[in-house]
């Protein structure tokens, strides 16, 4: 008898730490628990949700044929609500040249190279944004630099986006409404 209560204890234990576990993983929301994440936001998302002027920064590198691009950019942009996007932003960026001989190994030329800031550099672009709070941005500069196409998810009530590049352009970024 003794033995079967210490069982049946150890069970209704189990029990609810699992559930309790569950609960609180969920901000105390059930759905959310049996559910996978998600963006959210309390009404779900358009491109009307970016609205407005974001501050952002975004760092990374661009991979070249004879050379390597690193890059950090800081900058405020600001969305129409229906899908078109303009802004500026400082660049500050290094050159690494791949000089390579015959042999493969790296030639006289090798290294870093130019490094260069460029402030107020403008640009202009498209963007959408899905009912899940995730979108797509294209980003066109002014003086034929070239465009940057990136994928984000909105979070943060609409407040923040986390974005990452595409293409031979691997950027990572955060923008946050002002």
């Amino acid at each position: 008898m003794r033995r079967a209560v210490t069982i049946a204890f150890l069970v209704i234990a189990f029990i609810s730490i699992f559930a309790l576990g569950r609960i609180s993983r969920s901000d105390g929301d059930p759905s959310v628990a049996n559910n996978p994440p998600t963006a959210r936001h309390p009404t779900g998302c358009t491109e009307a949700t970016m609205k407005g002027t974001w501050g952002f920064s975004s760092q990374g590198t661009h991979y070249g044929t004879d050379e390597i691009l690193r890059f950090a950019v800081v900058g405020l942009m600001t969305y129409d609500g229906e899908g078109k996007i303009h802004g500026s932003e400082t660049l500050n960026s290094s050159r690494e040249v791949r000089d390579k001989r015959d042999d493969g190994k790296e030639g006289e030329g090798a290294g870093r190279g130019i490094e260069r800031v460029i402030r107020e550099r403008t640009f202009a672009g498209n963007y959408t944004v899905k009912s899940n709070c995730t979108g797509s941005i294209t980003i066109n500069y002014d003086g034929g630099d070239p465009s940057v196409r990136a994928d984000c998810v909105i979070v943060n009530d609409g407040k923040e986006c986390l974005f990452i590049g595409r293409d031979e352009i691997s950027t990572t970024g955060v923008s946050k409404k002002q």
